[in-house]
């Protein structure tokens, strides 16, 4: 191992350090604003002082390798096994983390495709549905399900309100 790749090496621990440190200093914050993603955020806070944990303990033996520390054989192979087993977990809560986000961005969104009428395509964005029916209602709530959405109707606004009462 050469110097430079030991360089390399510390700044990657400071640098998991510092994500580490500023992801616990950000939680109560992040929580706040996005309490739907807070799960996640723990889970990548936790992924970051895991890897921090592995590359202090890799430390060690990036030093045994450049000659600074003298490691015994079998105090080396158990700081790299320790050191890969952290990294596996630290890689299994990012992951676990990733999976998190997209259940909940699945959950909160709904793609919805480019609708046909009357046999001819419109060019409406995701999402945008015409209603020619009587009963819209009905059917704008069954889309939603609990969720915002925007209404453009000729049917004055107190008439709609009236209805979903």
């Amino acid at each position: 191992m050469s110097v430079i790749t030991a360089t390399l090496s510390l700044i990657v621990l400071l640098l998991l350090i510092s994500l580490a440190l500023i992801g616990i200093k950000y939680r109560k914050r992040f929580a706040a604003m996005y309490p739907a993603l807070r799960r996640f955020y723990d889970f990548m806070v936790v992924g970051f002082v895991t890897g921090a944990l592995s590359k202090l303990v890799l430390m060690f033996v990036d030093l045994d390798d450049l000659g600074v520390l003298s490691l015994n054989p079998l105090d080396r192979k158990l700081l790299n096994t320790l050191g890969n087993g952290l990294i596996a977990f630290a890689l299994l809560f990012l992951i676990l983390g990733c999976i998190s986000m997209l259940k909940n961005i699945i959950a909160r969104y709904r793609l919805s495709p480019v609708i046909e009428i009357e046999g001819k395509e419109e060019k409406f964005a995701p999402g945008v549905y015409l209603c020619k029916t009587g009963d819209c209602n009905s059917l704008l709530l069954d889309l939603l399900k609990g969720r915002a959405g925007l209404i453009v109707s000729r049917t004055p606004r107190h008439v709609l309100k009236e209805a979903k009462a």
